[in-house]
């Protein structure tokens, strides 16, 4: 069910994740600020995983009102969308495979 709801495997949600997390600390991102910021003026941080599952589903066909079980404000989503999507491409596009890994 998971694969159908965000096209990925569970595994490689968790890989995506932790990649955009690696690249995000490598730039200077202190989490740990983070949440205590995003507490303390909206009561609670969207964390970066539903920040992942909130722009997968609407990549594979979600609609916006749909993004309500999340319990995230609708105003919000554009930006979660466009910035989570950046946050991807930042991080895959700085991935170095070794030479022998990459298929044509």
């Amino acid at each position: 069910m998971f694969k159908r709801q965000f096209w990925l495997s569970p595994e490689d949600f968790h890989l995506l994740e932790s990649l955009i997390l690696d690249h995000k600390c490598q730039h200077g991102y202190d989490y740990e600020q983070h949440m205590k910021y995003a507490t303390k003026s909206s009561g609670s941080p969207i964390m970066l995983e539903l920040r992942l599952f909130i722009t997968l589903c609407l990549r594979s066909g979600a609609m916006y009102l749909d993004m309500i079980w999340y319990g995230i404000s609708l105003k919000s989503i554009p930006e979660i969308l466009w910035s989570t999507i950046c946050d991807i491409d930042e991080a895959v596009v700085n991935i170095k495979f070794p030479v022998d890994t990459v298929r044509v």
